[in-house]
């Protein structure tokens, strides 16, 4: 969400034997970076979009999810749930 991408992405955090390499990641990362609009207004930010993705993972949900950061037209389930689709 903030465009980084190759090395500037991965550089010491994919572990010592990782399914994807850096250049598969950004792949990855761009085939699907519009399902990332988890607020769906028909932009991917990484202070608000990216935001509530963290919060989801640290188990936040409801205004605690989107306090401050929500700008689009989904409310609180939609945006968790759109998040929630994301996981493998």
């Amino acid at each position: 969400m903030f465009g980084l991408r190759d090395t500037a992405l991965v550089g010491n955090i994919n572990g010592t034997a990782p399914q994807r390499n850096a250049a598969q990641i950004a792949t990855h990362i761009e085939t699907n970076l519009a399902r990332y609009d988890v607020d769906g207004d028909g932009a991917v930010r990484a202070t608000t979009d990216g935001v509530m993705v963290i919060r989801r993972l640290l188990g936040l949900s409801g205004t605690a999810l989107t306090s401050g950061v929500r700008v689009g037209s989904r409310n609180n389930n939609e945006i968790a749930n759109a998040i929630d689709a994301l996981r493998p």
